[in-house]
């Protein structure tokens, strides 16, 4: 199931809200590939494949 949160109308899931959330909360950085999920959510992301 997958719900979409209408954020200055850039739509993130629920999933990827939580995890941004959490990450937030405990100062971590989110390792990813698709870095577009969270590119508005002002949380540090890195991409694995890009380094």
């Amino acid at each position: 199931m997958s719900y979409l949160i209408d954020t200055d109308r850039l739509p993130m899931t629920c999933e990827d809200s939580l995890i941004a959330a959490t990450a937030l909360h405990h100062a971590h950085t989110i390792v990813t590939r698709d870095l577009s999920h969270f590119k508005h959510a002002d949380v540090p992301a890195l991409d694995p494949t890009a380094l």
